[in-house]
């Protein structure tokens, strides 16, 4: 299992996120073009603590999950 994190608009990344694209190859990157079409109904941004669990891709075929959090003072 891979735990990602990830920004509200599931804006593909650097660093570890971008290692986690190349190594699924293409399909990473359409499923996250179809969930782009989901975050209509967020207003176009996912809320703070929400988790997407996917399938994995490519060379990883476990799961992955994108964990959108919140870092500073409450």
């Amino acid at each position: 299992m891979i735990v990602n994190a990830t920004n509200s608009k599931l804006e593909k990344g650097g660093g570890v996120d971008d290692a986690i694209h190349r190594a699924c190859s293409f399909e990473l990157t359409l499923l996250r073009l179809e969930l782009q079409d989901h975050l209509e109904a967020f207003n176009g941004a996912l809320p703070v603590g929400t988790v997407v669990v996917t399938p994995a891709y490519g060379d990883l075929r476990d799961h992955i999950e994108c964990n959108n959090t919140e870092i500073g003072s409450c």
